[in-house]
């Protein structure tokens, strides 16, 4: 398992664990990223990590998507 910050553009995920707090987590879940969601990576370079989720697209903070854990896809 990785973080989000890790995975490759094009890649599409699905987010295990989310190592945060109570207030990002509620923050998360607000934005539709909640632990089992599939989410593809469409920007990872220098700056916010771009996902898609569930046809929206959602700019995450590089500290924040570090704290998102996620694993392939089986």
């Amino acid at each position: 398992m990785m973080s989000l910050a890790d995975v490759e553009e094009g890649k599409v995920v699905v987010i295990k664990d989310i190592l945060a707090g109570y207030g990002l987590k509620n923050r998360l879940q607000s934005m539709g990223l909640v632990i089992g969601d599939k989410v593809k990576v469409l920007k990872n370079s220098h700056g916010p990590v771009i996902v898609e989720n569930r046809g929206v697209k959602i700019a995450l903070g590089r500290g924040v998507a570090m704290k998102i854990i996620v694993g392939d896809i089986k």
